[in-house]
């Protein structure tokens, strides 16, 4: 069964649909990657030129008949999305074929269970495929707002004038609670409706994807793990002491921890190394992709549970998923490391692009002032392509501390 959708009148653009539209020159199958209601399928459904194509949504009944009946049916058109894919990884090495042939000019590939489609994708797509992954919503992406304003303050050429956000915002508190997936966006003061939906979600990723993948044999064991790794979001990786506090072998957090990754519901950052700097610690920090994944995880039922100690990381979350998101747009994107030294200097992001990096670091505090920018300072004293150094704050108001140090509202992402 064909499914075709009209554009959603309530649909905000996304800004991963321009990285799509460019990877088409690039290779006639697309992959978009991305956790459960992210909003991949709306994008595809809403954003051109794929909006326009033939789509196929293999949670369909009649689409999965079709597909096993006659696979060849679904690649009549030139150009077909197929959302869902690994409910039927065989259309992969027809896609695979096809291409090759001639036959279909593209091809998008979606689906959630992000481990098992992977896996399909590098044995059968090897050199034919460009991968997009999708993030939760920023802020600024989730008010309709565009994302230039705050590229050219990350890559030094900004003008703090014209970022002001264009309607009110819920606290920080109940932003990092409830989360930036798409669902969640319209509850900004009642927190029922976010507890019943986030509880569904955590139930409807272990139960049916991890399921699916076979990955996971004990849900009651793997829950603990991901409570624990929730308690560490924005910090030094130690699977040992996750395996101590759970009781579960450190091999199987290992291997449950590749899974959250590979799935996209965790992502790692690196430690940054600059050889002008001695004794630095290059062990990974973990984050999870969504703040309100983290919190509620956490056991945080409702935002004013949140303790002041807890909101430093979940903020640490919420960047590090935005600058994940804005470094996707530049070409190539950045990449995000962090900077730790031996004897206890730490930078919490590190966004590096080309030749150039901005240290970047995350205040859960109202006020700023020149001595927070010590440990920046120091990692741009120590590496010339820094061309400045970045706070991002709970005030409400941005603040320059000399021509290359600025400290800019949470909000502003």
């Amino acid at each position: 069964m064909i499914i075709i959708h009209g554009m959603n009148k309530n649909y905000i653009p996304r800004w991963a649909a321009e990285e799509l539209r460019r990877a088409l020159v690039a290779t006639p199958v697309l992959v978009l990657t991305g956790i459960r209601q992210v909003g991949k399928s709306t994008l595809l459904r809403n954003e051109g030129p794929f909006k326009d194509w033939t789509y196929y949504d293999l949670d369909d009944p009649d689409t999965r008949l079709m597909a096993e009946s006659d696979p060849y049916a679904l690649f009549h058109s030139p150009n077909v999305v197929i959302d869902e894919v690994q409910k039927f990884p065989e259309l992969l090495n027809l896609t695979k074929v096809l291409v090759d042939q001639g036959q279909v000019e593209h091809v998008v590939l979606s689906g959630s269970a992000n481990l098992l489609l992977m896996k399909s994708v590098s044995e059968s797509l090897a050199g034919r495929a460009s991968f997009v992954p999708l993030m939760p919503m920023t802020l600024r992406e989730a008010l309709g707002q565009p994302p230039d304003p705050v590229l050219a303050l990350l890559t030094g050429h900004g003008d703090l004038t014209t970022l002001e956000l264009s309607r009110p915002r819920p606290s920080p508190r109940f932003l990092l609670w409830r989360g930036m997936l798409p669902p969640v966006l319209p509850w900004e003061e009642d927190p029922d409706p976010v507890r019943r939906w986030m509880k569904g979600y955590l139930m409807s990723y272990l139960e049916r994807d991890l399921r699916a993948l076979s990955a996971v044999t004990s849900l009651t064991d793997f829950q603990r793990v991901m409570a624990r790794l929730a308690l560490s979001t924005g910090s030094i990786l130690n699977e040992t002491e996750i395996a101590r506090d759970t009781g579960v072998k450190q091999p199987t957090v290992h291997r449950w921890l590749s899974l959250l990754e590979t799935s996209g519901i965790v992502f790692r950052v690196p430690g940054f190394y600059s050889s002008r700097v001695k004794r630095l610690i290059k062990r990974e920090k973990v984050y999870f992709t969504d703040p309100g994944i983290a919190a509620a995880l956490m056991g945080f039922t409702d935002p004013e549970a949140i303790q002041d100690q807890d909101l430093g990381p979940l903020l640490e979350t919420y960047v590090g998923m935005a600058l994940n998101v804005y470094g996707q747009l530049l070409t190539p994107p950045a990449q995000l490391y962090h900077w730790r030294t031996g004897d206890g200097q730490e930078v919490d992001f590190v966004w590096v692009w080309g030749q150039h990096l901005c240290p970047v670091e995350v205040k859960a505090k109202k006020t700023i002032r020149y001595r927070d920018f010590n440990r920046i300072l120091k990692l741009m004293d120590a590496d010339p392509r820094a061309d400045q150094g970045l706070i991002v704050y709970l005030g409400e108001e941005p603040r320059r501390f000399g021509p290359r140090l600025l400290a800019i509202p949470w909000h502003w992402l």
